[in-house]
């Protein structure tokens, strides 16, 4: 199962440099209330965990609140080095 996923991720991403996309599909959670949202917040974060695929996730603004949003890169197997420059230049941008 985890080879099939790997392949189909893989296979979303072939032609694109890169993907971006929400860290986590809501905004981070008061630190009291984070062990009830964990499953949440990591459910856009497993897939590329479980496939071993390389992303990244960078810092981009914060929510009405103060907390922190981030957005995730994504690439193809092998790309680590691509992704570590986008996120240090959002980083530079933001």
């Amino acid at each position: 199962m985890r080879a099939a996923l790997a392949r189909d991720l893989e296979g979303a991403l072939d032609g694109l440099w890169a993907l971006a996309m929400p860290t986590a599909p809501c905004g981070a959670p008061p630190v009291e209330e984070a062990g009830r949202y964990l499953e949440i917040l990591s459910r856009t974060a497993i897939p590329w965990s479980l496939t071993g695929l390389p992303a990244i996730s960078v810092p981009c603004g914060t929510t009405s609140g103060g907390l922190p949003i981030g957005l995730q890169l994504l690439a193809g197997r092998g790309r680590d080095h691509l992704l570590v420059a986008l996120a240090s230049a959002l980083e530079r941008a933001i």
